[in-house]
């Protein structure tokens, strides 16, 4: 009993210049694991919603400073967690007291969520979404391919294959279990003739290096590189669907009130994101002489 009792003061006191000034009894709370810009927009979209006094629970990338923040949070009455990327993600599922809205996590990282009380927003774009505007880009495109590791991504890339086949493309996929059968797995696409490379969020295959090494790649054969977010556009990606993060934070924060008006977590399905951008590089347009449809191309925010 003595050892519990130290262990509860001494959480507190590690607890006390974490959460200074922050108001007992709020009944959702944001738990945020790192101090990145698309974060804070998102958690900016969040206050939206739930108003903007409501507290922001910073782990800094320490986890264990997040599982303390959270213990701190249910004791003063949350009704509702709203977890802000992976590391508060799995932090905040492993309390099974209040429910947890996720956001800002990949939908390659489901594998975080517990689905026993919990539901939240993913930040990429659906893989049919995805397709489409890839096919209304470039008009002529009938092959397409794909680098993947089946572990990581490989629900995503059957997804993409029933996608592309529904818009009457072909899809070839070239699993890998590292990052060192990159090169090899992309000079046998571009011996397939692949006219377009689908970039997927998959740690396996995508380092900096290797990276690099397609785009360069790509770009000498002249094939669009179709990635997944904005920042891959500005270091040389062709061409992105990239998510509105401040949406994305009121979509979170929508569905939190739904929670706190009586509807279970588990009753909530996750979902993708309703509102997001094409971006384009410019750069690398200038540089191929790749062809992007017009209409696309004047619905695009163009970068560098």
């Amino acid at each position: 009993m003595q050892k519990k009792l130290f262990v509860i003061l001494l959480s507190l006191l590690f607890v006390s210049p974490w959460v200074q000034g922050f108001p007992k009894g709020s009944r959702v709370v944001i738990l945020n694991s790192k101090n990145l810009i698309p974060y804070y927009q998102a958690i900016q979209g969040v206050k939206q919603i739930l108003g903007k006094e409501t507290p922001v629970y910073e782990m800094n990338a320490n986890p264990h400073k997040g599982k303390i923040l959270v213990n701190y949070a249910i004791s003063n009455g949350a009704k509702v967690i709203v977890a802000v990327g992976a590391l508060a993600v799995e932090v905040a599922e492993k309390q099974s007291q209040v429910p947890v809205v996720f956001t800002m996590i990949l939908h390659s990282e489901k594998f975080l969520v517990s689905n026993r009380n919990t539901t939240g927003v993913y930040m990429d774009i659906p893989v049919k979404i995805q397709f489409q505007t890839l096919a209304s880009a470039f008009p002529h495109i009938t092959r397409i391919g794909v680098i993947y590791d089946p572990a990581k991504t490989g629900d995503e890339v059957q997804t993409g294959k029933g996608a592309a086949a529904n818009l009457g493309l072909t899809l070839f996929d070239l699993p890998i279990s590292s990052s060192s059968g990159v090169p090899r797995a992309l000079k046998k696409l571009l011996k397939n003739k692949i006219q377009s490379l689908w970039m997927v969020p998959d740690s396996t295959v995508y380092t900096s290096d290797s990276f690099a090494y397609i785009n360069e790649r790509l770009i000498e054969h002249h094939i669009p590189f179709f990635v997944f977010s904005k920042e891959f556009v500005r270091i040389g990606g062709l061409l992105a669907l990239s998510p509105k993060y401040t949406e994305i934070g009121k979509e979170a924060g929508e569905l939190a009130l739904k929670i706190l008006n009586g509807i279970a977590a588990n009753q909530i399905p996750p979902k993708f994101p309703d509102r997001f951008d094409l971006y384009v590089n410019r750069h690398v347009l200038r540089e191929t002489g790749i062809k992007v449809s017009s209409t696309v191309l004047s619905a695009a925010k163009m970068i560098k």
